[in-house]
């Protein structure tokens, strides 16, 4: 257990509120500081794109992730993995 003098940050880009508090809840995070942002939409090095699958199959699944970062290791472009519930961002985590 970590002392309560250690400060925790949790960043999320794209949490809804019901969400958001759902992690101060998970975190136990008692006073949180909320700083919300709304990112400038002319920036042209931000892409995102959208990928459902219903493959239980996640290794299978991320293999292009696997592979670019085997390859690129520090290079490698900055992702952001978007999981529905908890549990799917645990079982990637494994």
């Amino acid at each position: 257990m970590l002392s309560k003098k250690v400060p925790w940050v949790a960043l999320t880009a794209t949490a809804l509120p019901v969400v958001q508090k759902e992690i101060i809840q998970n975190l136990a995070m008692k006073t949180p500081i909320l700083c919300l942002d709304v990112p400038n939409n002319n920036n042209n090095n931000i892409m995102y794109s959208i990928v459902g699958t219903k493959t239980r199959d996640k290794e299978r699944h991320f293999k292009w992730l696997v592979d670019e970062l085997l390859e690129l290791r520090e290079n490698t472009k900055k992702i952001l993995i978007y999981v529905y519930r908890l549990k799917d961002g645990a079982e990637i985590n494994r």
